[in-house]
C-alpha cells in the first residue's frame, strides 16, 4: 500500500496513484498541507533588475497574483525545479524560456545558475513558499549572485495528520509514505517520528530527502515525475537487496 500526501486540492496525486498501481500497489491520497497564499505588497518586483527569475515548486506559480501573468514575460530566462513547476509555469506564460535541469534540487539548480550566469553583477529574484529550505540561496550567494526572495505562500500542516495516517494503515506493515515536498517532510516528522521506522519511506527528489537527515532510510524518484516514483519504489521491492540499492542510488 502506498499512502500519497500532498497539499490541499493538488490534482498531482492522481497521476502518481495511475502509476503506482501500475505494478500492484493499493494507493490512497491523503492532504496534509494547507497552502495559503501571501498578499504581495506594495507590488510585484520590477522584472528589469533580474537577470532571471528561479522558481523551486508549482506552488509559488499558482499562488502568484492573477495580475502576474504579464508581469512574468518581462523575464528573460526561469530557472525550475522539475516538470511540475516548468509545467504550471508555461501555463501562465507559454513562451517562457526555461532552463529545468533534469533531476534538479535547490541546491543542482543553483549549481546550475551559478555555472550557466554570464552577467559580471547577477541578481536573480526567487519565488518561494514559507518556510523553504535555504540551500539554493547559500549556493548563488556564495557564488556572488544575488538572491531576493518574493514569499508567494505559507504552508500549514493540517490538523490530525498523523492520526488519519495510522487509521489508514490499520495492522498493515511495510506501507508506502510518498512525500512531495520538504514541507511535506516535516509535516510527517512532526506527525509521526515516534513511529517513522514503521513506514517506507518514498521522495519527489533530494532537497526533501535532505529534511530527513538520516533519521530513517529512504528511497528518492530517480526523477521528479510520476515514473520516477514508479521506478525507486520498483527497485526497492524487486528484491530483498532492493531497498538498500534503492537507498545507495538516492545518495550518489
Amino acid at each position: 500500500m502506498a499512502i500519497l500526501l500532498r497539499d490541499c486540492g493538488s490534482s498531482d496525486p492522481d497521476h502518481y496513484s495511475a502509476a503506482l498501481k501500475d505494478f500492484g500497489l493499493s494507493c490512497l491520497s491523503i492532504p496534509i498541507l494547507r497552502v495559503i497564499p501571501k498578499p504581495i505588497t506594495p507590488s510585484l518586483p520590477d522584472p528589469l533588475l533580474y537577470q532571471a527569475l528561479v522558481i523551486t515548486s508549482a506552488n509559488s506559480i499558482r499562488h502568484l497574483p492573477p495580475n502576474a501573468s504579464l508581469w512574468l514575460t518581462h523575464f528573460n530566462r526561469f530557472y525550475t525545479v522539475g516538470p511540475s513547476t516548468s509545467r504550471s509555469l508555461l501555463a501562465r506564460h507559454p513562451s517562457a524560456n526555461v532552463l529545468c535541469p533534469p533531476s534538479s534540487s535547490g541546491a543542482t539548480l543553483a549549481e546550475f545558475i551559478a555555472k550557466d550566469t554570464q552577467h559580471p553583477s547577477p541578481r536573480v529574484l526567487f519565488i518561494c513558499g514559507e518556510p523553504h529550505r535555504p540551500e539554493l540561496a547559500e549556493i548563488l550567494s556564495a557564488n556572488n549572485i544575488q538572491v531576493d526572495k518574493l514569499i508567494v505562500y505559507e504552508s500549514e500542516i493540517l490538523d490530525g495528520v498523523g492520526d488519519k495516517i495510522r487509521e489508514a494503515c490499520g495492522n498493515r506493515q511495510g506501507v508506502w509514505l510518498c512525500i512531495f515536498s520538504p514541507a511535506g517532510a516535516r509535516a510527517v516528522l512532526s506527525q509521526l517520528r515516534s513511529d517513522i521506522n514503521q513506514f517506507r519511506i518514498a521522495v519527489i527528489g533530494q532537497t526533501t530527502a535532505a529534511v530527513f537527515d538520516d533519521i530513517v532510510p529512504i528511497v528518492v524518484a530517480t526523477s521528479p515525475t510520476p515514473e520516477g516514483f514508479k521506478q525507486a519504489i520498483q527497485t526497492a521491492l524487486i528484491s530483498p537487496e532492493g531497498f538498500e540499492q534503492a537507498i545507495e542510488t538516492a545518495l550518489i
